[in-house]
């Protein structure tokens, strides 16, 4: 193979490059080199080979997937698939019967309709989504009567990344809005972001505008009631920057508090009791903490309830006078029960090497419900009831492979500069257990704080299936260790990245 002999110094540094003649796709010697690897692909892959893929991906896709429910005025809701559908349909279960409430698979032809946002009115009678088209940051908010399955006139255009947050009588919601003039160029366009109010069958333009912040158009705005439906929480951010500010207005009071206005640490609202607030943060704790303010006093005291220990915490729910903490050590997830004085009672089981996903609960409610999954395991959902301590599962897929054959187990390796670094290895048991030689994928990301967590993937059981194993790297740059692993990636540090994985 062609090898050019390039190179280029970077702070000092040699860096050979001898195959930056493929950059350039569409030049003679790149599509020569393309046609003979495709060449070499169908002399090592027979059709009949290729087929059989193909039909086993298919044969194991192809079972009903529900997502972890989530309830609102006493009706449960649950996103399912069939199998083989594009998209997730909603459902409403009553007595156990489901009534599908939303299909994205039939909004469009071509399938590319999604939905990016929904919202249950506290009421139940109304739903309000958010949909968007060929992948665009663009949405559009309609209204569904739960009673008829209809939608409302009302259609609320010019939004993005877009929370939907009702109003305590269920008659108009708040909403994330930008300028209406299509005449102003996009970058314009996406900036000066408006925190709106709807009320339910009133013109778009007639929304009032609850905050508009013109003097930093890069702002944009989340909001969330408080768990007593007695104020709204609005969550401040900046571009695409992880802290944030907080403010709170009660429904009674016209002016907001800005209770966190620095913009120097993630804070994220997790409960209250009265006006006593719970948020999880990042502030001085890089792998987060649950802190508590009292919003009455003229000189809030911000009090550590749950202190930073050596686990992440992931996200924090409260239910049946408990916090439900959902944390990580080494990249496995742990599911805690703490008091709301901070005070630990105890873990809940959870099967081995895994990853908790899709936390729901309520505050004034005694079930929780999670899904379980693991690089063996298919997810499955669990029904947990903080006062009675049982487990029960509430929906187990019925996935066609066996997977009793497979293993995963997780190593620890010393990178470049001394730094211990996890992996998690999955194959068939006997390639594992006695060490075998045989084909591995390796991957890692180590960037913008994403942890890769153990999950089920589809494609990988067919790679197990064939006899290969698959090495997921933790690396630096993620949020598996919280903050300093995160900036430990980031930077002038990015070469920690690179150590990490070669």
């Amino acid at each position: 193979m062609k090898k050019d002999n390039i190179a280029d110094n970077y702070f000092g540094y040699e860096v050979k490059d001898p195959y930056r003649w493929l950059e350039d796709d569409n030049s003679k010697e790149t599509k020569e080199w393309s046609d003979k690897q495709m060449i070499n692909f169908k002399e090592n892959i027979s059709k009949q080979k290729k087929e059989e893929i193909s039909q086993f991906l298919k044969d194991i896709w192809d079972y009903e997937k529900r997502s972890v429910p989530f309830i609102e005025a006493g009706k449960l809701f649950q996103w399912r698939n069939s199998g083989l559908q594009n998209q997730f349909s909603l459902y409403m279960i009553e007595e156990d019967k489901a009534t599908l409430i939303l299909d994205p698979n039939t909004m469009s032809d071509e399938g590319t309709v999604e939905i990016s946002g929904y919202s249950v009115s506290p009421d139940g009678k109304f739903l309000a989504y958010s949909i968007s088209e060929s992948g665009s940051d663009w949405q559009v908010i309609k209204v569904k009567d739960l009673n008829t399955l209809k939608d409302l006139e009302d259609s609320l255009e010019y939004v993005r990344f877009s929370s939907m947050t009702w109003n305590k009588e269920s008659n108009g919601f708040y909403y994330s809005g930008y300028t209406m003039d299509k005449d102003m160029k996009e970058e314009e366009r996406t900036r000066h972001c408006r925190l709106n109010f709807h009320k339910l069958g009133q013109e778009q333009i007639a929304d009032e505008i609850i905050l508009n912040r013109p003097e930093d158009p890069d702002t944009h705005f989340y909001v969330e009631n408080s768990k007593d439906k007695l104020s709204i929480i609005v969550n401040l951010g900046s571009g695409t920057k992880i802290e944030n500010n907080i403010w709170i207005k009660r429904n009674e009071d016209k002016d907001f508090i800005k209770l966190f206005d620095n913009m120097d640490a993630e804070y994220i609202y997790i409960h209250n009791e009265g006006d006593t607030y719970y948020f999880l943060t990042s502030k001085d704790s890089p792998k987060m903490k649950v802190i508590s303010v009292d919003i009455s006093s003229k000189t809030p005291v911000i009090n550590d309830t749950i202190p930073e220990s050596d686990c992440v915490i992931d996200s924090v729910e409260a239910t049946g006078g408990r916090f439900v903490i959902k944390s990580s050590k080494d990249a496995q997830s742990i599911l805690s029960l703490y008091d709301y004085n901070g005070n630990y009672i105890k873990n809940i089981e959870l099967p081995g090497i895994c990853s908790v996903n899709g936390l729901f609960a309520k505050h004034d409610q005694n079930d929780i419900y999670y899904s379980v999954s693991s690089y063996t395991i298919p997810p499955t959902i669990y029904k947990y009831n903080v006062k009675d301590d049982e487990i029960d599962i509430f929906y187990k897929s019925d996935f066609k492979y066996d997977t009793s054959d497979l293993k995963t187990v997780q190593k620890f390796f010393i990178s470049k500069d001394g730094t211990k670094v996890p992996m998690f290895i999955t194959g068939k048991k006997e390639i594992i257990d006695n060490k075998k030689t045989t084909h591995c994928l390796m991957y890692g990301y180590g960037g913008f704080g994403v942890s890769l967590n153990p999950g089920f993937s589809l494609s990988d059981i067919a790679w197990y299936k064939s006899g290969g194993i698959k090495a997921i790297v933790n690396l630096r740059g993620g949020f598996e260790y919280g903050e300093d692993w995160h900036r430990a990636g980031m930077h002038e540090n990015k070469q920690n990245v690179y150590d990490d994985f070669i």
